[in-house]
């Protein structure tokens, strides 16, 4: 993604499909330090599940279209 993605708002989630990817990774065996990070990909959890083009490695998160 490039620097200028980040101001996209169409490259967002809804606040509540944030948090049902968040809700997900509180309670996934892979989520590290916290629960803020995925040992599986290393992402920052909470920066990772705002952006519509990601998806968790393991597919735990529903697909958003």
């Amino acid at each position: 993604m490039a620097i200028h993605d980040l101001f996209d708002k169409n490259k967002y989630l809804t606040s509540e499909e944030r948090q049902l990817r968040n809700s997900i990774c509180k309670i996934c065996e892979y989520a590290v330090f916290g629960k803020k990070t995925c040992s599986v990909c290393g992402c920052v959890i909470w920066l990772k599940s705002r952006l519509r083009t990601e998806e968790c490695p393991k597919g735990k998160w529903p697909v958003v279209v």
